[in-house]
This record gives C-alpha cells, sequence and structure tokens, in this order.
C-alpha cells in the first residue's frame, strides 16, 4: 500500500497549508448608492466609492462616516458627515 505525502508528512503539510492561509490577504470594495446613518469600518486595503448625492452620515453612529485602516482608496462623490471626523484613520 503507498501512502501520500499527507499520510507521510502530516506536520509538514498543515505547517504549509497555515503558513499560506496566513499569507492571503483579502480586501473589499464598497460602493455607497443609498444614504446610510451609520459609519463605514474600512479594513487594510479596502476601498470605498460615495456615489453622487448621497450622503454617509456617521454622527449618531460611532461618531464618524469613514472609520479608516490603512492602505484604504475612498472616492466620495457625495457627502461623507461625522460628529466628530468625516473620514478617520
Amino acid at each position: 500500500m503507498k501512502f501520500g505525502y499527507i499520510q507521510k508528512k502530516p506536520f509538514e503539510f498543515l505547517f504549509v497549508t497555515l503558513l499560506t492561509l496566513a499569507n492571503s490577504s483579502y480586501s473589499a470594495d464598497y460602493t455607497i448608492s443609498a444614504d446610510r446613518n451609520t459609519s463605514l469600518i474600512l479594513y487594510s486595503g479596502d476601498t470605498a466609492t460615495i456615489n453622487a448625492g448621497i450622503t454617509l452620515d456617521g454622527s449618531n453612529d460611532r461618531g464618524e462616516g469613514i472609520f479608516g485602516s490603512s492602505y484604504n482608496t475612498i472616492t466620495n462623490n457625495g457627502t461623507i458627515l461625522g460628529s466628530y471626523y468625516g473620514i478617520y484613520t
């Protein structure tokens, strides 16, 4: 009976699999196309577009319209409001 790589070296396989998954990064693209009265939270690498004529108002939520992280791209064609900051990173 022949054994495959996984059966022969399960710890090496698990290590390589976890290392591969740990290096994967995900980013999201948000398009706000209707008025919104809650903050938008962006994680590293996320992008956000506020369409023309749309208001993003986080005044009653967190106090920021957009709470950002590193490497965000924000395209604002509308209005971003917050009781403390419009955009906070």
